[in-house]
């Protein structure tokens, strides 16, 4: 079985991999943005309590069109099976936050099955 998403909601089955593929954007445009040298882009899955990562990624390789590709893989997803959220946003070289845009102030769900 592979992932399942309708955008903003993820559904994967414990133990199993696939890739989520977003494209970063900034601003209540959400006009796609290119990262600028040691920008990074941050997938984390975390618990309901909203602090306690489970699953954290992290990649600065985009493809021609802005996207960023996260491979989960069996051993990320082998977790309690339930519901999660999860976030994607773009740190600075710095570590500083640059911009939540997947999961910020709008709640995204991810289910283990």
């Amino acid at each position: 079985m592979a992932i399942k998403t309708d955008g903003t909601s993820i559904i994967i089955p414990a133990g199993d991999s696939g890739e989520i593929a977003v494209t970063p954007y900034v601003g209540k445009e959400k006009l796609p943005c290119k990262l600028n040298d040691g920008e990074k882009v941050v997938f984390t899955v975390y618990k309901p309590n909203g602090i306690n990562a489970v699953i954290e990624k992290t990649t600065s390789l985009q493809d021609e069109n802005g996207t960023v590709v996260f491979t989960l893989l069996p051993k990320d997803t082998n977790i309690p099976k339930g519901c999660y959220g999860w976030r994607v946003k773009i740190i600075d070289e710095t570590g500083r936050l640059i911009d939540t845009f997947i999961g910020g102030t709008v709640p995204a769900a991810f289910y283990v099955k």
